[in-house]
């Protein structure tokens, strides 16, 4: 009896416990240690918990600071209150815009201070970054530096030579202008095409890694830029000079996989435990029937950003994803709920984690009754395999309580969730439904069970989403006749065969 509720326990993968004994923890356990009241029972370890975090965006000033040129008092009470915010609903990672345009909001040698900062771009008398990592690890919250690659200016110009005009040509993108792509949208961008500018992205990331306690990097949905008037982006030059025999668009697509990938390497030598992660736009590409994209329709990342997030899953250049999934679930060309299994699904068997960006902004800007629209998609990506956390983009919502939502998120975040590693997971595959030989009356038939959660599922070859602890329910059609089904996991296989009167 004891052996079987472990086994049940294991199987589910969540484990609620009280909010009290564990509050003091984050994801990965990167910041705190467990508090010694606490009590494991073995086989359970290596758990890692859930991320529950928010973006503090510096960019037009929209978090902090809330205007250049703040004295030091007011700017450590504009962090204070970001971080006594956070912490009174729960939340346990913020990810703060340390470099949102080719410059800092740290001490660097290498960019000049954010004018969202200071309108002194050689003067740092504060560091933001620092003050920020001392509040949040003082509260035991994570602290990731969220970094824009390529966004070189925000304003818009007129020209190029307007653009240029206004950078420091001491330092930063303004000492390599040959670097710089003005595009359709009045604004510059290093080209992604030239191999030099993944290293001036890496060295980015290792000024920040190796100067500061930062808990994690992250990158947001900013690549090539979103499409913009009539014409494409201007780098004609390095494609003829670099991309071989690639296509346009593939070459693109490996210009920033690379840098994902040197980024990765350059933070893990520097410091292993340091986290990494993308921030993808919500869609990768929309199902053509080949491309095993999701049912939805609009714009793709794959495609307009040139960003394949399941290629930098597959190569292990990310610890976790966060796509920006800004929709809520009944809107019809492109779903929450419809997304989230995507996602969940897609990154099966990667080791790489799920953890969507939720749009608490929209509690303001878009919906018009968003009562509960978070809880409910947080609560939703819980019962995902994948799934490891959430992060909201839209702070003021939470300090203003928009439509409760502070309320809302403490709500959610009263009990902890703690996942377990995939190898304490059922050993084979297991399908509680149907049984093989069935006649059905019906096409649409539903196939349940629990799998080998360190593995992919396959039916018939098709990757199938699955909940927590390898769960699974997938509706197949099938054929008039007799109909093989042949599930797929890991070392497991079963063959059904099923008939359609």
């Amino acid at each position: 009896m004891r052996n079987r509720m472990i086994y049940i326990l294991l199987s589910v993968c969540i484990l609620l416990t009280s909010c009290a004994q564990f509050t003091t923890q984050t994801y990965k356990n990167r910041t705190s240690q467990m508090p010694d009241e606490a009590i494991f029972v073995d086989p359970i370890k290596n758990m890692t918990f859930e991320m529950r975090g928010a973006w503090i965006a510096s960019v037009y000033n929209i978090n902090f600071p809330s205007e250049p040129d703040l004295s030091e008092e007011k700017r450590k009470e504009e962090i204070d209150a970001i971080v006594e915010t956070s912490k009174s609903v729960g939340l346990n990672t913020l990810f703060f815009q340390a470099h949102p345009s080719s410059d800092a909001l740290y001490k660097s040698d290498l960019f000049p201070v954010s004018r969202f900062l200071s309108s002194d771009s050689e003067k740092l008398s504060f560091d933001p970054l620092q003050y920020f990592i001392e509040r949040c690890h003082r509260e035991r919250i994570a602290l990731y530096a969220w970094i824009n690659p390529l966004r070189v200016t925000t304003a818009t110009y007129q020209s190029r030579d307007e653009a240029l005009a206004a950078l420091d040509r001491d330092i930063g993108p303004g000492k390599t202008p040959e670097l710089l792509v003005y595009y359709n949208d009045g604004k510059l961008y290093y080209d992604p095409g030239a191999p030099v500018v993944a290293e001036i992205i890496s060295d980015c990331v290792s000024e920040i890694v190796s100067g500061y306690d930062v808990d994690g990097i992250v990158f947001d949905d900013y690549f090539y830029p979103y499409p913009s008037g009539d014409k494409d982006f201007d780098d004609a030059s390095s494609y003829e000079k670099y991309s071989g025999d690639m296509s346009l668009s593939d070459w693109r697509r490996d210009n920033i996989n690379n840098i994902i990938k040197k980024c990765c390497e350059t933070i893990k030598a520097i410091d292993p435990e340091c986290a990494f992660g993308v921030s993808p736009f919500g869609v990768w590409q929309n199902n053509d029937g080949e491309n095993g994209g999701s049912d939805t329709a609009g714009l793709e990342g794959y495609t307009s950003l040139y960003c394949d997030a399941l290629a930098w899953a597959a190569g292990g250049y990310v610890d976790f994803i966060s796509p920006q999934i800004y929709w809520a679930s009944d809107e019809t060309s492109t779903s929450f709920d419809t997304l989230c299994e995507w996602w969940n699904k897609a990154l099966d068997g990667t080791g790489v984690d799920f953890i969507p960006s939720l749009a608490s902004y929209k509690y303001d800007e878009g919906w018009t009754d968003p009562n509960g629209i978070i809880s409910y998609q947080a609560s939703y990506g819980r019962e995902r395999l994948s799934y490891r956390g959430y992060v909201c983009y839209g702070f003021a919502q939470i300090e203003n309580n928009s439509y409760g939502i502070a309320d809302e998120i403490s709500t959610l975040n009263t009990s902890q969730y703690a996942y377990y590693e995939s190898g304490k997971y059922p050993s084979d595959l297991r399908v509680s439904s149907p049984i093989t030989g069935t006649v059905f009356k019906n096409q649409n038939v539903t196939i349940s069970g629990i799998s080998q959660a360190d593995s992919q599922l396959y039916i018939n070859g098709v990757p199938v989403s699955r909940s927590v602890g390898g769960r699974f329910e997938a509706e197949i059609i099938l054929a008039p006749g007799e109909n093989t089904v042949i599930l797929e996991c890991k070392s497991s296989k079963t063959e059904l065969k099923l008939y359609l009167k």
